[in-house]
């Protein structure tokens, strides 16, 4: 017996055919190729097989499109220095910057040269009076100075004491006759002389009566 099925892949029905089997025949001419058949569903995927061996390369492709700028490499070493370029034109005075901190103070320089002597100032305020030194040494006695003008007789002082007998001076001249004295009573030498002859008498005779005179 024979199933035939009939109908589209969605309606499929079977149809029982008595077949009679006779003895094998010759076999016949090849029937016309059979239009193919739906595209079955895709199986799974095979084990991948080994890599083939590289071919050769092909002919160089044409310049692509410039691509993005990557990112900035690392910094390489410093190159040698190019020999100098032409002195460029002058730029623009620049913005004066920040004044800078002070530095430390440097060391004194050399003394300069003595400048000119400059103009006469002006006379300043006198100073306040300072305080008195301690007394120098007694200096050496000066050369006698001329002789001063006579001043005025001042008043008569205390009589002096007697000085030295001086020189017997010149007679003088006659005075008037003075009034007579007592009589005396003995022959004691009386002498009339000033206090400084009197002082200046190296002894004095207790005999003689002196009496000073101015």
């Amino acid at each position: 017996m024979q199933i035939v099925i009939q109908g589209s892949s969605d309606a499929v029905s079977l149809i029982e055919v008595p077949i009679v089997v006779g003895g094998s025949g010759s076999v016949g001419p090849q029937g016309p190729q059979g239009e193919p058949g739906p595209q079955g569903e895709q199986g799974p995927q095979g084990v991948q097989g080994p890599i083939g061996l590289t071919g050769p390369a092909g002919p160089k492709g044409d310049a692509g499109e410039q691509g993005i700028q990557g990112p900035q490499g690392i910094q390489g070493p410093v190159g040698l220095t190019g020999p100098a370029g032409p002195k460029g034109d002058q730029g623009e005075q620049g913005l004066q910057g920040l004044q800078g901190i002070k530095g430390d103070k440097g060391d004194t320089g050399p003394q300069g040269l003595k400048g000119d002597v400059g103009p006469q100032g002006p006379k300043g305020d006198t100073g306040q009076q300072g305080i008195q030194g301690i007394p120098g040494p007694k200096g050496d006695t000066g050369d006698t100075g001329p002789v001063g003008l006579t001043g005025p007789a001042g008043p008569k002082g205390d009589t002096g004491s007697t000085g030295p007998q001086g020189p017997k001076g010149d007679k003088g001249d006659t005075g008037a006759q003075g009034i007579q004295g007592p009589a005396g009573t003995d022959a004691t030498p009386h002498i009339v002389l000033t206090q400084a002859a009197y002082d200046a008498l190296a002894t004095k005779d207790p005999n003689t009566f002196y009496h000073i005179s101015g």
